[in-house]
């Protein structure tokens, strides 16, 4: 439901690809006109005009029927074995955007785990934390700032501001790679490569990765996420905002984020949609 959506009572699309593909969907209506006697019989010697219907096209997703069914039933699962209010997950091709599994589970008033109705892996916002440094580092890499091997002399915690940031653990101060940083997910580490960087870098790489913008797929509500400009950033932005505090991404736009990544650093929008099939077959 969360995807095809819903059609009114007039048979218009009202939510999902019911909506966004309305007028690819709905077609021409047929017309037939005719005399009628008073008493209510047709005029056979009036005639009559027909006009034809026309079929609207179907809309071919995709979605992978099997694992979208087996997405929602594992997710459900999950939902249920974490006392979680709800879930999503969207599975796709890193190379072509394809869309193959999109799960939406949520509960009702009830408490019991249905499908929810709303599309929330693209409506839904929450900041990315820790699996946004891989952008940070990125594009460091990128602008040529660090190499992998690249050593920074790393303590525990950094002020930034009026605020101090710390590492998950404690730890002398010590030498690690820019690898080291990625894999052991050092906040310190990043956010000392995200001040190298600077905040005008980080926000245009940030954008150029998809955040800030709709992933474009058309449904109603669809989010931009929330990246403040950098003239907003705050004093301790630069402490936050490399280690995925700060902004706010929906599931679809973290996942495109991973696909520039899988996808050899291009980006492919995504996209649920394959075809149209008009009544003629083409």
């Amino acid at each position: 439901k969360s995807i095809i959506g819903s059609v009114a009572e007039d048979q218009t699309g009202r939510a999902g690809i019911e909506l966004i593909y309305d007028d690819v969907l709905t077609g021409t209506p047929g017309e037939l006109t005719y005399e009628r006697a008073r008493g209510g019989g047709t005029i056979a010697a009036a005639g009559e005009h027909r006009v034809p219907a026309v079929p609207g096209s179907d809309v071919v997703l995709t979605l992978d029927r099997a694992l979208q069914y087996e997405t929602e039933r594992v997710l459900a699962e999950q939902v249920d074995a974490m006392d979680a209010d709800g879930g999503m997950v969207v599975i796709s091709k890193p190379e072509t955007g394809e869309i193959l599994s999109l799960a939406n589970i949520t509960r009702n008033t009830d408490g019991e785990i249905i499908t929810a109705g709303a599309n929330r892996a693209v409506i839904d916002v929450f900041e990315p934390g820790s699996v946004n440094k891989v952008i940070t580092i990125a594009a460091a890499l990128e602008e040529g700032i660090v190499e992998p091997g690249t050593e920074l002399v790393v303590p525990d915690h950094l002020p930034v501001a009026d605020h101090v940031f710390g590492d998950d653990h404690d730890h002398p101060t010590m030498p690690m790679t820019v690898t080291d940083i990625l894999a052991k997910s050092s906040n310190v580490g990043t956010i000392m490569i995200g001040q190298d960087l600077g905040k005008e870098r980080i926000d245009r790489y940030l954008r150029e990765f998809g955040f800030g913008h709709k992933p474009g797929l058309g449904f109603r509500n669809e989010t931009p996420g929330i990246l403040l400009p950098p003239e907003d950033w705050s004093g301790t932005s630069i402490g936050s905002i490399p280690i995925g505090q700060g902004i706010a991404v929906s599931a679809m736009q973290m996942l495109s984020a991973y696909n520039v990544i899988a996808n050899d650093g291009v980006f492919v929008p995504p996209r649920l949609v394959e075809a149209t099939v008009g009544p003629d077959g083409e």
